[in-house]
């Protein structure tokens, strides 16, 4: 969907929350929270840094170190304040979508409760989408903003005009540029996935993606696009280490963290005996999240792809591969001072 988050009506949002209430309007406590998701106001970073001369750091840190003061905040920063709504647009550079009709709209994505109601606010086009795919003898899913639609061969033009037709009294649209639109057919006795155009007429063979997958009719796969953006975060992390151990005038990497973040050796002994996935425990100070390889390792069980669990080895490898290569850099780079 174009900006979904970005492009929540208010009106239909307040509507569709007092309804799941059953009262006429918001009471008082629960409109103060509608109030606060849709009324916020925010700043861009490059402004802050012309404010305050110079980097600006996003996030607290250990020391928990403000941006700036109470006072500074109201003498210099208030003043500079927008409508998110405003700048949302601005800093995506393209104007709010016409059907708008420059009414403020959308709520923060970033808030514990931004799932909560971009679910009720698509609660009743759910129920009517739902059911009619289920008629059409398809099946219908949404994830936040990502819609996957299957219905039989022939029907796919009404399927997608069922889905305009019920956003649209939402006032929100599909996003023409990442419709994707694939037909899986047997081809020398295996299911394969064929892209298709805008007038369903099939063409070349395309993996359908759907929550970070991908699937050609034989295999699932995480998407490629999904671990490159790993990689790059990985080679910040393990070049990251490679300068600290420099500044210390050491000639090794301190690995430990670096396996248990970016691999799938996990904590292993290091840590002591806590288990990451049991919530009742509290995590050693100073053990890292485990983050990408769980997700891959739970998508691997869900799905019981070797595809998957084949491209787990091939990261890990290559992240095996540039941790190597940053020591060498570092035993290097000692040997020279």
């Amino acid at each position: 969907m174009e900006g979904f988050f970005d492009a929540l009506d208010h009106a239909h949002l307040k509507a569709a929350w007092a309804g799941l209430l059953g009262t006429p309007q918001l009471p008082s406590d629960h409109y103060a929270v509608f109030k606060a998701c849709t009324r916020d106001t925010a700043i861009a970073v490059p402004k802050l840094r012309d404010l305050f001369g110079g980097e600006v750091k996003r996030r607290a840190g250990k020391a928990g170190r403000a941006i700036c003061t109470p006072e500074e905040f109201r003498s210099r920063v208030k003043p500079h304040l927008r409508s998110r709504h405003d700048l949302v647009w601005k800093v995506k550079g393209k104007p709010a979508p016409a059907y708008l009709k420059g009414q403020p709209a959308g709520i923060p994505q970033g808030l514990p409760i931004s799932a909560v109601l971009a679910n009720l606010y698509m609660y009743d086009a759910d129920q009517s989408i739902q059911q009619s795919i289920r008629e059409l003898g398809g099946t219908y899913r949404r994830y936040s903003d990502d819609i996957l639609l299957i219905v039989p061969n022939g029907r796919g033009a009404e399927a997608e005009s069922v889905v305009k037709i019920e956003l649209g009294k939402i006032r929100l649209q599909v996003n023409s540029a990442k419709t994707v639109r694939c037909r899986f057919l047997r081809k020398e006795g295996s299911l394969r996935s064929f892209s298709v155009d805008e007038n369903f007429i099939v063409q070349d063979p395309s993996s359908t993606s759907y929550l970070g997958l991908t699937f050609d009719g034989r295999n699932m796969r995480v998407r490629d696009s999904t671990i490159a953006r790993f990689m790059i975060k990985a080679n910040r992390a393990i070049d990251r280490a490679r300068i600290a151990a420099a500044a210390r005038g050491e000639s090794q990497l301190k690995k430990r963290q670096l396996y248990a973040r970016l691999t799938s050796l996990g904590y292993g002994t290091a840590y002591g005996d806590a288990v990451y996935d049991q919530s009742n425990q509290v995590l050693p100070k100073g053990a890292p999240r485990l983050g990408f390889f769980k997700y891959l390792q739970l998508a691997a069980k869900v799905t019981n792809s070797d595809a998957i669990r084949t491209q787990i080895r091939q990261i890990e490898n290559q992240v095996f591969r540039e941790i190597d290569r940053a020591e060498k850099r570092l035993e290097k780079h000692t040997a020279s001072g």
